[in-house]
């Protein structure tokens, strides 16, 4: 049975990515720092810290992706790994990731889709253009204009009101 979590934080230093035969790597280091009350105010409880290792295009991405201080989140399956040094057997946490990606809840980001040539058809036809596939650039901007002809009040959806958030943020 897998440990499968998802634990936010910020990337403590550079992406270490590593290029082996035919296979991407990359892993690093993410901190997770909880804001606890104490004494009459919140301060900074001890931060935890855990290597996360990506493979293949999860790596690519989060190589082009993600630098040092990035709020991030990450899911994937805990795992241990046993080691000997000085005659001692010891044993560390890491995280191997399924998914990655911002934390938007601190700031925005924009995703680039990665272009990937799809598998030739067998045919003696030259293959039509539009079996390219090409970039496409989404961008956050939190708000999206309803399709034409929709008629939903999204203003008074339930939870979305003013009162609600501010309610929510409080």
């Amino acid at each position: 049975m897998d440990s499968i979590i998802t634990m936010n934080g910020l990337v403590g230093g550079e992406v270490d990515f590593r290029q082996h035969d035919g296979y991407q790597s990359a892993s690093f280091r993410l901190g997770c720092t909880p804001r606890v009350w104490r004494s009459g105010g919140w301060q900074d409880d001890e931060t935890t810290w855990m290597t996360v290792r990506c493979s293949g295009r999860l790596a690519e991405g989060v190589r082009a992706s993600f630098r040092k201080g990035d709020p991030v989140l990450v899911t994937g399956r805990v795992r241990t790994r046993k080691y000997e040094r000085e005659g001692r057997i010891n044993y560390y946490l890491y995280l191997d990731a399924t998914t990655a990606g911002h934390d938007v809840t601190w700031g925005t980001s924009t995703f680039n889709r990665v272009s990937r040539a799809r598998p030739a058809e067998p045919t003696t036809e030259a293959a039509p253009a539009e079996a390219n596939i090409e970039m496409a650039t989404a961008e956050f901007t939190g708000y999206t204009e309803p399709p034409e002809g929709d008629t939903t009040d999204y203003d008074s959806s339930p939870g979305t009101s003013a009162e609600a958030v501010t309610e929510l943020a409080t």
